[in-house]
């Protein structure tokens, strides 16, 4: 676990990063938050220290109201308010409007297929050689996740980039016929290929830039 702390000097803020505390022993809120302590103490900043505020991300061992860890600090420390972290409460907008919206759901589903079927190698390969022969830039999907703020945001981009490239490849593969996920090509193909798949994908992207640029700042 690792832990920082943010203190005031004058009218001057500082944040720093202190240690990681080793936790594998137990990750339940009671222990925790007594790693957290000891650790605080071991640190110099003993139980007097006017503890105002504790953040952390989304996990329910965390953030829980009646007992997780920002809970069990609080009744030693009764002004520490918790606040969520901002990266993560952004995070969170963004992974349910994905997940929400339909359209959205069915861009992202398609990326996500998209990068199953091109993490073969020999078909990734292809990939790369048309993007090459096209003269588009070199770019390569990622698999989606929940925890990875800006994934969404890269895939997006660069479906944009070679969306042509990715289109010839799945006709070449359908007209050959010489593979077994040949159904599985013409499916990604025929949703690619809808106007409406094209205009939320453009969509998203220039929404998800944006969030980016917030997720980043966030971040530093």
């Amino acid at each position: 676990m690792a832990l920082c702390i943010r203190y005031c000097k004058g009218l001057d803020i500082f944040e720093k990063f202190i240690g990681f505390i080793n936790c594998s022993e137990s990750q339940n809120a009671p222990s925790l938050c007594e790693y957290i302590l000891k650790y605080l103490k071991e640190c110099g900043l003993n139980s007097n220290a006017k503890l105002v505020a504790q953040s952390y991300d989304g996990a329910s061992v965390m953030s829980g109201r009646f007992n997780g860890v920002q809970a069990l600090i609080k009744c030693k420390f009764p002004y520490a308010i918790y606040t969520h972290c901002m990266a993560h409460r952004v995070n969170l907008v963004v992974l349910d409007m994905c997940k929400t919206e339909k359209e959205s759901r069915n861009v992202f589903h398609t990326l996500e297929s998209l990068y199953v079927h091109f993490s073969q190698p020999a078909r990734n390969k292809n990939l790369i050689d048309i993007q090459k022969k096209l003269g588009i830039e070199k770019k390569t999907l990622t698999r989606l996740s929940d925890t990875r703020w800006n994934c969404r945001y890269k895939n997006c981009e660069a479906l944009q980039k070679c969306y042509a490239s990715i289109i010839r490849l799945l006709k070449e593969e359908i007209e050959n016929n010489n593979d077994k996920d040949v159904n599985e090509a013409i499916g990604i193909l025929t949703n690619m290929q809808k106007g409406i798949f094209v205009v939320h994908l453009f969509i998203l992207q220039k929404v998800l830039t944006m969030v980016n640029i917030l997720s980043n700042q966030l971040q530093s």
